[in-house]
């Protein structure tokens, strides 16, 4: 029977091999003056997911077509590569499970000779700072309830932690991922220091956030 998958999730599959790379060429600026940063060491195919939005069933069966995961949810990837691109947070009521699943493939992968990417998006980074605008009820049931949930996404929080450690671009052989885009007008940092910038500027926000706590 064919599966049929919800469209509110954008999914690229791109298969390459690692034979005609050139993995050598020195850390050079694109023609437009962007730093794309050396891409990561050659493994096999990539498979990149975008928005998921709390839709971890819609996620898992994408990941499974693909062949990455089975149906205990464990990786049967091999050296393949998933890049998630951001956005997993917020709006439906998987939210949880998404990440979790996420958290749980990482080792997974890795010890398989893989690679799991899990890439900042804005919404992960709205949750990060306690913009919840678009956390329903239903998500913070998920986690507890809403103290609970911002808790979870703390600085602190298992989720929260996570997150700090991640970021926003990553290129991958011949590939530049991310949630949105660069607009070479704006900056020519490197990926390496765009990413280095995302998370020092999370950090300040904690900090301010943690000193007017101290404040009260």
């Amino acid at each position: 029977m064919r599966l049929r998958l919800p469209l509110l999730l954008v999914v690229v599959i791109l298969v390459t091999s690692p034979e005609g790379l050139n993995y050598g060429r020195p850390h050079a600026a694109s023609p437009e003056g962007l730093d794309y940063g050396r891409p990561a060491a050659p493994r096999g195919r990539v498979v990149a997911v975008g928005d998921v939005h709390g839709a971890a069933d819609a996620f898992a069966a994408i990941l499974q077509r693909a062949e990455l995961i089975d149906r205990q949810q464990k990786w049967i990837g091999g050296n393949a590569i998933l890049v998630q691109t951001g956005d997993v947070t917020d709006r439906g009521p998987g939210v949880r499970a998404a990440l979790d699943l996420l958290m749980a493939l990482e080792p997974q992968a890795a010890a398989a000779g893989g690679r799991v990417h899990a890439l900042l998006g804005n919404h992960e980074i709205m949750n990060m700072l306690g913009e919840t605008r678009d956390v329903t009820p239903e998500i913070f049931a998920s986690f507890g309830g809403e103290p609970a949930y911002r808790e979870a996404f703390g600085p602190a929080g298992r989720y929260g932690r996570w997150l700090r450690a991640k970021s926003p671009l990553v290129r991958v052989n011949d590939s530049l991922f991310m949630h949105a885009g660069i607009n070479p007008d704006v900056t020519t940092a490197s990926i390496d220091e765009l990413n280095a910038e995302v998370r020092q500027l999370i950090a300040r926000w904690d900090e301010g956030v943690r000193s007017l706590e101290e404040k009260q």
